[in-house]
């Protein structure tokens, strides 16, 4: 009813709760760190999970101890317990009215006070062996990190400690001398540890346990266990999923072998530390680790067995029975479920089958169905599916389940599969739920903004690209944009390239979106280019500050001009196949093509210096000294020239023809036209424009003037004014003429340096040194296009 008076929200709901408390005691506000709208959201979740295990003496304890653990840090007494419970009392009082009843207070009071009670237990007796436990854990991995000898590792002398003293065991020189050399031989050839894992199977080894291969099983999942020993719920779960691991394993095991193995690493890795609460700390937490899988081993196999009896031998019809009253029975104990289940019934009877499947395959490939799921519930995450819906959800799935069958085995086994699955989605759902995921599906750029305000700048660049749970992630991010919340997903890019500062530490996510999302241009591209603005404006920064008329600005187009692994990226080839002129022309995409040029072009220069020799080398010949008087000399140079032209120019253009013919040979790149194989480049100007300039030339060669008159005989050494050379001079000046216009139109590929001056000295150049080649241009121009001719004789 509180929740209902502050309009249905329990963000507001708890918002309100600690208005009141802080009103009376300020001093408290100190003691909570997070953001207040995840604060007062998280604390009416946890008093609504109280309310709800109330009436059943078992899960309140374990839902108070989570709360217990989840506050060792937090210095919980007796007066701001009672501070607290009035606060939240008196507050019901006020917004409930006569509908908070004497007895519902009474109730209340008692609930507040076993909760607080519970916590100042829980901090006085588990807190240190919670924080022992951790902190040696924590210790013992770094310490594994930084061991360059195995000899470190079995020199650690050993100590004892005593009730009242910490002292080296007096162990003489000798002896340790001895064992030294006798672990030596043992351990010899081994590899350096660098882990705990290493370190654990460096320790089974000397001890001779280096053969029991279920030993792995377990070291895997010891992690997990010593990081969530705060957690009863997440250490009940991977006890869970150890317990189905050991089923599969085909042999006999003695855990305490493997708690004999795991002290004396932790022994070696934190001797300096290590002492008797050390000790007792690790003992308490193997001994209700050994007691939690004794209950469950033996019992998986018996589970899997039946249950695939029942669902292999199961009728068509009752599998039909099964899928329509699976959500039929849901929807009528959790009403509000129906909003989350909108798709059709084809849809529903198959996630009814995939629910089914998951309690099967999770007896068979334990960890890799926990990664699935895990998978799963990050999805729901961004669905807003509300974790109280799951309760129910596998209360109707056994319900139904049992429905079908009598044998109770397979029931149990089904029920206690349907358990574990919903705990998974459950801690996904409640480790990814952040205010960030939930602001998403409002698809609102205030909320969103909202949202992202609570984080701190240091971590919001994470937040907002990577949530993880377990080996799976998803990243919000992308997330809004699949799920179709454009306006959150807008608003979450223009956070990540928004630059800001704290004194003198400045953020700026440029690196952390492309190192997260390499392809993220391609990406937007794909699913929802209206972004691809967003995202190039962002990567420019304008100070605002003018100086003399000018203003600093940075580009940050470092990835887009390299990926991760320094390879060229290839975002320009991205946008070439976009072909939006837009985006192209965008000033960050102009940077990026610039500083991609300012490093190639010298090199395409030095690929273009012979052309540049034989086209001036051409123009001199058929140009420049062709109008000149011809004297003796101005003969001889032209006949030099365009001897070196044909003896230069024509090898070099046959090489080039070649090469390129049998690259594309080679690698396939063919086009075939008539059922003729033509080889790529020659569909190219460059290559088919060389290839027609290669045959000019030899025509010319053929038809030089110089060379028929020499044949002839005549009297002077260098003439073309034979009477044999006279008869091919005009159509060797028409060849003469296409080889010139050729000439020119392959050079255009050097107006990159400089399109407007590239353009405008073509034109110049060709009106000085081939008036003819020009007004040949200019009447093709004025056929095709009187526009285009108007343009030319203005430029010219």
């Amino acid at each position: 009813m509180f929740i209902a008076t502050q309009s249905n929200s329990r963000e507001t709901a708890g918002d309100a709760i600690f208005n009141a408390i802080f009103e009376a005691t300020p001093s408290l506000q100190t003691l909570f760190k997070s953001p207040r709208p995840v604060m007062a959201l998280k604390f009416c979740s946890a008093l609504v999970g109280l309310i709800n295990a109330a009436p059943k003496p078992g899960a309140l304890k374990t839902a108070v101890e989570t709360i217990g653990f989840q506050h060792l840090d937090v210095e919980v007494t007796a007066p701001r317990m009672d501070v607290f419970r009035e606060a939240i009392l008196e507050l019901f009082e006020q917004e409930v009215g006569p509908k908070f009843t004497t007895k519902a207070r009474f109730g209340f009071q008692i609930l507040l006070n076993y909760t607080g009670g519970a916590l100042i237990f829980i901090r006085r007796e588990y807190a240190s062996r919670i924080r022992i436990i951790q902190n040696s854990w924590k210790s013992a991995n770094t310490k594994a990190a930084g061991i360059t000898d195995v000899r470190e590792v079995m020199a650690s002398p050993k100590k004892e400690k005593g009730a009242n003293s910490d002292k080296w065991e007096d162990e003489s020189e000798a002896d340790v001398d001895l064992e030294l050399a006798e672990m030596t031989k043992t351990t010899e050839g081994m590899m350096v540890p660098n882990s705990f894992n290493d370190m654990f199977l460096f320790n089974a080894a000397v001890m001779g346990l280096s053969n029991n291969d279920w030993m792995i099983l377990i070291l895997d999942q010891l992690d997990a266990i010593a990081l969530n020993v705060a957690n009863p719920y997440r250490l009940q779960e991977e006890c869970d999923v150890l317990a189905l691991v050991l089923s599969r394993y085909q042999g006999s095991f003695v855990l305490s072998e493997f708690k004999a193995v795991v002290l004396a690493s932790l022994r070696s890795l934190v001797s300096t530390e290590w002492d008797s609460d050390h000790e007792v700390a690790w003992n308490w937490l193997w001994q209700n680790v050994e007691r939690l899988l004794k209950q469950l081993l033996g019992k998986p196999p018996v589970h899997e067995k039946a249950l695939t009896e029942v669902l292999t031998r199961l009728p068509e019809e009752s599998m039909t029975q099964l899928r329509q009253e699976f959500f039929l029975n849901f929807f009528r104990l959790a009403p509000t479920g129906q909003d989350f289940f909108k798709q059709s019934l084809t849809r529903l009877y198959f996630i009814a089958d995939k629910i089914i499947e998951l309690c099967s395959e999770i007896y068979r490939q334990p960890r890799a169905m926990v990664e699935d799921i895990s998978g799963l519930g990050l999805r729901h995450v961004g669905y807003a599916i509300p974790a109280e819906l799951f309760a129910p959800f596998v209360s109707s799935a056994v319900k139904v389940f049992s429905t079908v069958t009598t044998n109770e085995t397979a029931i149990a086994g089904f029920t206690w599969a349907m358990q574990l699955v919903s705990k998974i989605l459950v801690r996904a759902i409640s480790e990814g739920s952040t205010v960030v995921m939930k602001a998403i599906s409002t698809n609102d750029e205030i909320s969103m903004k909202k949202a992202m305000a609570t984080s701190a700048r240091g971590k919001r660049a994470q937040e907002l690209l990577n949530i993880s749970v377990g080996a799976q992630s998803i990243s919000p991010f992308y997330w809004s944009i699949r799920s179709g919340n454009l306006n959150s997903a807008r608003a979450i890019l223009q956070d990540l390239l928004t630059i800001r500062a704290d004194r003198d530490v400045y953020y700026y996510a440029c690196d952390d979106l492309f190192v997260r999302h390499p392809d993220v241009v391609k990406y937007l591209m794909t699913d929802v280019p209206a972004l691809l603005q967003t995202l190039f404006n962002g990567l420019v920064w304008r100070s605002r500050w003018i100086s003399k008329g000018l203003r600093r600005v940075n580009y940050y187009v470092k990835h887009l001009v390299q990926d991760l692994d320094g390879q060229p990226s290839e975002t320009l080839s991205w946008l070439e196949d976009y072909g939006d002129p837009n985006l192209i022309s965008h000033e960050t995409v102009v940077m990026v093509t610039d500083i991609l040029w300012e490093g190639i072009k010298f090199r395409f220069l030095r690929r273009k210096i012979f052309f540049l020799w034989s086209i001036c080398l051409y123009l001199v010949s058929q140009s420049i000294l062709s109008a000149l008087e011809r004297t003796e000399g101005i003969q001889a140079a032209i006949f030099v020239c365009r001897t070196l032209i044909y003896a230069t120019a024509v090898p070099k253009l046959l090489y080039d023809q070649v090469k390129l013919v049998c690259e594309d040979c080679k690698t396939g790149y063919m086009n075939r036209a008539c059922r003729i194989p033509i080889p790529q480049s020659l569909l190219e100007w460059q290559g088919g424009g060389s290839l027609i300039l290669l045959w000019l030339l030899i025509v010319m060669c053929s038809l030089e003037p110089f060379y028929w008159c020499m044949a002839a005989g005549t009297e002077e050494l260098f003439s073309d004014t034979c009477e044999q050379g006279q008869e091919f001079k005009r159509i060797y000046s028409t060849f003469s003429c296409l080889a010139m216009m050729l000439y020119w139109s392959l050079l255009l590929s050097m107006s990159v340096f400089h399109m407007p001056f590239g353009g405008y000295f073509f034109l110049w150049l060709m009106l000085w040194c081939y008036p003819e080649g020009f007004l040949w241009m200019l009447f093709c121009c004025d056929m095709l296009s009187p526009h285009l001719h108007r343009n030319l004789v203005l430029a010219a």
